[in-house]
């Protein structure tokens, strides 16, 4: 099953299983479907009357402010940047155990913050340690149905905000999570504007070598994942290793019961695997110690 992501993102895959199993049992009878409340034209609709009506202005001002002066990330390199990318990628899976997840866990809801919240300021930590700048942008995915009647349809509801965080002053994690979720609320609330109107609206100097205002990007993926479910027959979900890489890196966390199954996609134009894998090595044993001593400045921990 092949599916443009033009017209489906992750959530809807889930749907598209689901509904497929219940036509499958009812010999194809579409009226076993429930009705939806609202279709993807509805929502396309609601969100053009918004702009038209002045109603996006304060989600555009927001933004403004929290992105002006917004610097280029510059992550050292193993190979010089081209001006025309290939956009040629490999991934590097890893995971992080559960004794580690559990304690990342516990420490989010102690500092009154979420999982994402704690993983996003950690992977924050560990770009401003490559980098050495304080000034850290990641894009960050968003469902985008804050509607519960769009839970049910298929669409490509996804957008993409860009999370800045501030590290200067050499913040303890616990300083830099309370920062991370500050920017975080404020992201969530304004996360209507369209990434690429956005784009369009602050005209940042452009670089075809770099995405606009981000260069790479943070996901945790936690919604449902629902497997193809036909009386029967047996089904299984086969990973298809990314050959390609849209960003310089993307971390893609998963919530997999008691651990975290995580992922690096990465330019090959840019890194080498060995490069990557040390990064690997080097976010988990950040975790380890922001768990261990969680007062300890981010670049301090060994």
């Amino acid at each position: 099953l092949v599916v443009h992501h033009i017209v489906a993102d992750g959530w809807s895959m889930g749907v598209i299983n689901r509904e497929l199993g219940q036509l499958y049992a009812q010999g194809g009878d579409a009226s076993a479907l429930a009705d939806l409340p609202l279709q993807f034209p509805d929502h396309a609709q609601w969100q053009r009357q918004r702009f038209e009506s002045g109603g996006m202005q304060a989600q555009l001002d927001y933004w403004r402010t929290q992105l002006r002066d917004l610097q280029t990330l510059e992550l050292p390199t193993d190979k010089p940047r081209s001006s025309q990318p290939s956009f040629l990628g490999q991934t590097l899976a890893f995971r992080i155990d559960p004794e580690l997840t559990t304690a990342l866990r516990a420490l989010a809801k102690q500092q009154s913050a979420t999982l994402f919240m704690t993983l996003l300021a950690a992977f924050q930590g560990l770009l401003m340690r490559y980098s050495g700048q304080t000034d850290i942008a990641v894009g960050v995915p968003m469902a985008g149905r804050s509607d519960a009647r769009l839970d049910d349809v298929v669409g490509y509801f996804v957008n993409t905000v860009v999370m800045r965080c501030d590290l200067e002053g050499q913040p303890g994690f616990i300083e830099l999570l309370q920062r991370v979720r500050q920017s975080t609320l404020g992201a969530l609330t304004h996360q209507d504007m369209p990434f690429d109107r956005l784009v369009a609206e602050l005209s940042p100097e452009r670089d075809a070598s770099r995405n606009p205002l981000y260069q790479v990007s943070f996901a945790l993926e936690n919604f449902p994942h629902r497997i193809l479910e036909i009386e029967g027959l047996e089904s299984e979900q086969l990973s298809v290793p990314a050959q390609t890489s849209k960003f310089d890196l993307t971390l893609t966390v998963t919530e997999a019961g008691d651990h975290l199954d995580a992922a690096i996609e990465y330019r090959t134009d840019l890194f080498e695997p060995q490069t990557i894998a040390r990064m690997a090595e080097h976010f988990g044993t950040l975790l380890a110690g922001i768990v261990a001593d969680p007062e300890l400045p981010v670049q301090d921990h060994a």
